[in-house]
């Protein structure tokens, strides 16, 4: 339906990888601290042993439904996490995070690349998609820096949920 756009950030840290990863890789909680809707997940095994994981969500007017890929981790160094669109806007959303050491610290490369599935998607895309995540990838990396320095208790600010 479209090309995909790839918009790519690099941010430096005055600590190694090793204490980058926990903080930018726990993906979960980077998503909560974007304000991200929680998503359902639903598990599919398959005959020959492996696990189809199936998500949904809400976000703005638009239903999505999308399939999780495995993601590739390698610890202290870099992930990739795929997301395949069923139903919503998107095609595809694909995350990349390489951690590369640089003198006593490291430098974070951060892809995202999303692929419209529909005019919505195009227009999404268009009309700051991508400059709205750079707002949200910045502020949270200033709080991953302020937390690897030590200077904050956690590695991201949460706003309690209301039971």
């Amino acid at each position: 339906m479209g090309t995909a756009h790839l918009h790519h950030w690099t941010w430096r840290f005055e600590q190694p990888p090793a204490a980058i990863w926990p903080a930018l890789a726990d993906t979960a909680r980077f998503n909560d601290a974007a304000g991200l809707p929680k998503h359902r997940i639903t598990e599919l095994p398959q005959a020959d042993g492996t696990v189809q994981y199936s998500a949904s969500a809400k976000v703005g007017p638009f239903a999505l439904a999308w399939r999780e890929l495995p993601v590739e981790w390698v610890t202290n160094q870099r992930f990739r996490h795929v997301r395949l669109f069923e139903r919503g806007p998107l095609k595809t959303l694909i995350a990349t995070l390489a951690l590369t050491p640089e003198g006593g610290g490291c430098r974070a490369d951060y892809t995202l690349e999303a692929e419209p599935a529909n005019f919505a998607g195009r227009a999404l895309l268009a009309l700051g998609f991508f400059r709205s995540a750079r707002q949200t990838f910045e502020r949270l990396v200033t709080q991953v820096k302020e937390y690897a320095a030590g200077s904050r208790a956690e590695p991201f600010e949460y706003k309690a949920v209301a039971l």
